[in-house]
């Protein structure tokens, strides 16, 4: 697959399932952003800190929303995404802090969340600041993430992918059924942690 590579590190796909169920328990999904954070900003460990890592960057909305080339301008930034250090603490007892681990043994990572699209919708073309880690839990045929020119179906069977969304891209659910990832931003160039 071109701008997206397959991992060589898969997690039972059964297990992150329950995983999320559990977490569903804990809290519910954000009600404007449909994410939960797995990882918060320093200092922001009060209770009910998943919602804490809905979004770093804010975007212009309207009619000059965009450049005369037609790319989306960005209007400022809330937090880096370096900041988004701290493991939820109520998750800890998941499956979820064995993944977060995991990961941060290859990869030194930002903001750590599970996002649900939601039947039937579509996010905006933009380009991210870093490249993605992208663990399909639930998903139909019908959801797509496109970067450039590329549609691309990621099955939930258990494996990792890194995606390119430096890149303009987009992400859609056309199905019937909702469509959740893990998405984890990767920091830095060589992308080692040590």
């Amino acid at each position: 697959m071109r701008n997206i590579t397959k991992l060589d590190i898969e997690f039972d796909i059964d297990l992150l399932r329950q995983g999320l169920s559990e977490i569903l328990r804990i809290c519910a999904w954000h009600p404007d952003h449909n994410q939960i954070g797995l990882t918060h900003a320093l200092g922001a460990g009060a209770v009910g800190a998943w919602h804490d890592a809905t979004g770093s960057l804010v975007y212009s909305w309207g009619d000059d929303a965009f450049d005369a080339d037609g790319q989306l301008k960005r209007r400022s930034v809330r937090r880096h995404e370096s900041e988004f250090v701290t493991f939820v603490p109520e998750f800890d007892h998941t499956i979820w802090r064995t993944v977060y681990d995991t990961l941060c043994q290859r990869y030194k990572l930002g903001r750590v969340r599970l996002m649900q699209s939601k039947p039937k919708t579509c996010l905006s073309w933009h380009t991210d600041q870093e490249q993605r880690i992208h663990i399909p839990l639930v998903t139909n045929l019908g959801a797509r993430l496109v970067i450039e020119d590329d549609a691309h179906h990621l099955p939930a069977d258990g494996s990792v992918y890194l995606a390119d969304t430096r890149l303009y891209h987009t992400a859609f659910n056309s199905g019937l059924e909702p469509r959740i990832h893990l998405v984890a931003c990767v920091l830095g160039d060589n992308f080692a942690n040590h």
